[in-house]
Parts: structure tokens; sequence; C-alpha cells
């Protein structure tokens, strides 16, 4: 009862987090482990998931048990479901009014090993009232292969996966992958095909008709990303998102559950168009080959992003929390944040390389000087405002010169491209280098560069030594100039990197016209793996 009591008041506080509360009005937050006392195969219909009387439930902190049947992981959002002799690991998530099931979990210790994949047995490695984890061992390996582990209030597994494949199998007419500062890519999966996604880290596929999503995030490290389509006569939206890596490595899957929670439609919606709740709503209207232009809709669309040729179609989601959006909303950020411990900002500055630990962004210095003014505290604080602002000149500094790094590379890229032999592929990454090069462009234009930031700087200290009336006025004006200059640079880079990883992906061991690769080929693939910071320059994914 003290440790039910105990988990009870630190949920409590979950909500300032961005997780969710439980559902019920008065439910104590729990996980709990089960023993159905038969076997299933794997397919237990929904409702079992709430009639649980006839279950054994496990006694907290026993780990060592036999179990006659499926063993089922729940708390109040989710289940997992562990059956031998299934596929993988069923989940079943918690919806308004009832469980649905939502995908299906495995590992395989490869690519075209999915008979190997089944499930032979599991081992209990944690069961306390705050959380339960077991490891899965399957046909493939003796050893256990995957480690499942839910804890309170979250709606998210997290994995942890020997060397092979980790799948994800669920039924999405769209994966997105997110790029908060450039623009998403859209893929909708195509009969045959295995579809590379040039995603880093994490990916959103989108299911149940808008109401609900998948979030599947894994460690830095590079992992073969693909969507692959389930076989032929099966649901054409079913699809699995498949994950290879040659190490072991920590991955988490989440659900995200209610009405609204993406939009399909032709065009994007209009401005009298009302979202389900208040959030940072993303829309990205797909041109060709899954790119897409992408936008939040409280900013609007860049110059030109919603005119000339799309394709379609325009997928609306909600990606961020705003400060309107309710504490029982989760958002893909909210899981960002969660699983891999960073922010969009510190995450598009730790795939880049740069040093994200002290947080020197415009956004995050500029809001701190901006309240030593407001507070009366600039004088007093004048040398460390000097400090702070040196910190975001060279994070800027560093960020201009990312950018001509990717200006340098696309120009490589263009002058190989050119000397390949005659090839769709060649075709492809000369558009693509192209494109890098126009993001460059817009990243270095002449108002945003040195003596810009520099001017604007100074001035920001001299107000802060100075005593001039309108101070705080002139360091707002001087802070939106600073911000601007560092949006622009956000989106210069996070379009670049989009671009390396499309190119990075359609150079991996593309054949020229008599089965080989072409040298140029090749020679772009090891260029754009150097520029993304690939351990290994072989790999033909993201």
């Amino acid at each position: 009862m003290v440790k039910a009591t105990l988990v009870a008041v630190l949920l409590s506080l979950l909500p300032g987090l961005g997780l969710p509360r439980a559902r019920a009005q008065g439910e104590v937050p729990f996980t709990r482990l089960y023993d159905t006392g038969s076997q299933s195969g794997g397919d237990l219909p929904p409702a079992a998931m709430t009639a649980r009387s006839t279950w054994r439930e496990i006694p907290a902190e026993a780990v060592e048990t036999a179990f006659r049947g499926d063993a089922v992981l729940a708390n109040d959002r989710l289940a997992v479901l562990l059956s031998r002799g299934a596929p993988g690991a069923g989940v079943y998530v918690r919806g308004a009014d009832a469980y649905r099931r939502r995908a299906t979990l495995a590992w395989s210790p490869s690519r075209g090993a999915a008979d190997r994949g089944r499930i032979l047995d599991w081992v209990v490695t944690e069961n306390s009232p705050t959380a339960v984890a077991v490891s899965l061992v399957f046909a493939a390996r003796p050893a256990p292969a995957l480690r499942c582990r839910i804890t309170v209030a979250e709606p998210i597994i997290e994995m942890g996966a020997a060397a092979g494949r980790v799948t994800a199998a669920t039924t999405a007419p769209y994966v997105v992958v997110p790029d908060y500062f450039g623009d998403d890519l859209v893929c909708a999966p195509v009969a045959g095909e295995a579809i590379p996604l040039p995603a880093e880290n994490f990916c959103i596929s989108l299911i149940a008709g808008g109401r609900a999503c998948m979030m599947t995030v894994w460690e830095p490290g590079g992992r073969d990303v693909c969507l692959l389509q389930a076989p032929a006569g099966a649901d054409a939206s079913a699809c699995t998102v498949d994950l290879a890596g040659d190490v072991p490595g920590r991955l988490w899957v989440a659900f995200l559950e209610g009405d609204g929670l993406w939009l399909e439609a032709d065009r994007p919606p209009s401005a009298a168009w009302q979202p389900a709740f208040p959030a940072r709503w993303r829309c990205s209207w797909v041109r060709r080959g899954a790119v897409a232009d992408s936008w939040f809709l409280d900013a609007g669309p860049a110059a030109g992003q919603d005119g000339g040729d799309h394709a379609g179609p325009a997928i609306v989601y909600a990606l961020d929390r705003d400060r309107a959006t309710p504490l029982t909303a989760l958002c893909p950020t909210d899981v960002m944040r969660n699983t891999l411990g960073v922010g969009p900002c510190q995450y598009i500055l730790s795939v880049e390389g740069m040093d994200a630990r002290a947080n020197p962004t415009p956004d995050s210095v500029l809001e701190w000087v901006e309240k030593q003014f407001a507070r009366g505290k600039a004088a007093t604080s004048a040398d460390e405002i000097a400090e702070r602002l040196g910190h975001m000149e060279k994070h800027l500094l560093e960020a201009r010169a990312r950018i001509e790094a990717y200006g340098s590379f696309a120009e490589r890229v263009a002058a190989l491209a050119a000397g390949a032999a005659p090839q769709p592929g060649a075709e492809t990454a000369a558009a693509i280098a192209a494109d890098i090069r126009r993001f460059v462009a817009d990243g270095t234009a002449p108002h945003t560069g040195e003596n810009e930031v520099a001017l604007l700087v100074r001035r920001l200290n001299d107000l802060a030594r100075g005593d001039e009336g309108d101070a705080e006025a002139r360091c707002r004006q001087a802070g939106a100039r600073l911000r601007a200059v560092g949006a622009v640079r956000d989106a210069a880079l996070a379009r670049c990197r989009m671009g390396v990883r499309r190119l990075h992906l359609w150079t991996g061991g593309r054949p020229d016209a008599a089965g080989g690769q072409d040298p140029a080929m090749a020679e772009i693939h090891a260029l754009a793996a150097a520029m993304l910071g690939r351990r290994d320059p072989g790999r033909g994914d993201e």
C-alpha cells in the first residue's frame, strides 16, 4: 500500500514533464505482469485486455516464475502480449473507450530471416509497481535478443536489442520523417518495395484514420531504416518500420491516441480550420518523391511553399506542444525529450556535431538577456550578458561554417554527377546537389552575415552598459533580428542535412547499367557518409 501511494504521488507530478495523466478518475497508474493461463499464439481479441479476471497476476518483485500461458505486460496506457510461437509481441493501446491492437514488435537476425523471429520464450528481468521488463528469446537466437520494458503512465515501450533487425508492424498509409527546421518527408508503403527512410533517430507512422500515431525512436549510432509493405493480400496500408543495426542498441516505440491527431487532405487547411486541441500543428504538402514543403500552421508557409507543383497529399499533424496544449496530451516532441533527452534545438546541434550542452542558440541566450533588461538587472549582469552573447556569436559562426561546408560538398557532388555514366542515379544526385546549393545560398544571404551579427551583439553589450531609457525595447528589437538570423541558419542546416541523407540513401550500392557500381556514385556515397559523420561509410542507409 505504501508503494502504491508513493507511486501515485510521484505520478501526479508527471504531467509537468509532458506525460499524460491516468485516464480514469481516481485511477492509480500501475504496471503489472500477468499469466493468461493459456497460449493464444499471439492473437487475443482487444476485449481480453479489459476482461482479466481469469488471468493470474504475478506478484510484484517476483521474477523467477513459470508461465502456463501467454504473458501480458500492462500499464494504464497499453498492454504487450507475449505468446510462444507468435511472430512478435502484440501491442494493445488503451483508447477512450476500449483497447485496440496497434502494432507487432519483433526481432530477427537479418532481413529475410523473419521466419526465424518467432518467440520461443521469455525471462522476467524486472517486476515492480513502477516498471515491468521481459527479455524475449527468439527461434534464431538461443540467448535473449529483445528486452521490452514499460513504466507507469507512459504509452512508450523501451527496447534493448541485440545486433540484428527490430521491426514494428502496423497499418499506416503514411510514415513521416519530421524535420523541425526544414522540410519533412512523407512516405507511403509501395507494393513489393523496401523504401529506405532518411531518418536519423525517429519517424512517425500515421495510423487509424487520424486517431493514432506510432513513433519509433532509436539511439544515435546508425541504423538501416526501411519501410516495408505487408505481403500481397493484406491491407494496402499494412507496413513495417524495419530497423537493422550491426551493434546492440536501445529503441523506443510510443503510441499516441486521440481523435484528430492527424489529417490527410488534398490541400493545406484554410485559416478557418480548427484543430482537435491546441498545439504546434505542422503541415507537410508533398511535392514529388515524398519531399514536402513543411511549415507550422501558427507561422504559415514561407515564400513559395504554398504554390507551385504539389502531388499531394497535405498531411497535418500535431508535432510539438505550445503553452495552451493540455497536460493530458502527448506530442511527438514530448516523446523525443523523454527518450533521447533533447529538444529540437539541441537535437539539430548534436547531429551536426556542434556543442549543445550550453545551448548557445539565439532563442535560449536572448530569452535570458531580455529577462535581465526587463528586470532592470542589465547593468549588474553586463559581464555575464557579454559572455553569453559571445557564446551565441561563436555558435552562429560555427553554423555558417557548417552551411558553407555543405556548399563545398554540393559543388563536389555536382561535378561527380556530371562526370558519371548516364543513369537516373546521376540525374537524381545532380538534382539533390542543386537543392543543397539553393539551401546554402538562403542560409548565407547578406542580411544574415557576420557583420550584421557582430553589430547586433555590440549593440546589446552597449545597451547593457549604458543608461538609455528605452534600452529594453531596443534590446528586443536587436534580439528579434538575431533570432531571425538563427532561424535562417537552422532552416539551412536542416534542409542541407536532409539533402545529404537522401543522397546517402540514393547512392548506396546503386548499380550502373552493367550491374556494377559507378565509381562516381560510390564516391558521392562516401562523401555523404563523411558529411553525416557516419562511422561506416559503406552503409547504404540513414
